[in-house]
This record gives structure tokens, sequence and C-alpha cells, in this order.
């Protein structure tokens, strides 16, 4: 239960993370 809720969490992370990228590139 516990590994399934950090796999979860890490996706949204990634998630976030590819999207902070993308703003950044389109924003240069």
């Amino acid at each position: 239960m516990t590994t399934a809720h950090q796999g979860h969490q890490g996706k949204l992370m990634l998630r976030i993370a590819v999207t902070e990228q993308l703003i950044m590139s389109m924003k240069r």
C-alpha cells in the first residue's frame, strides 16, 4: 500500500517537472 502511494507521488512529481520544463522552454 505504501509503495503504491509512493509510486503515485513519484509520477505526479515527474509530471510537474515535465510541465515546469515545458513552461520554461515556452517562456524563452
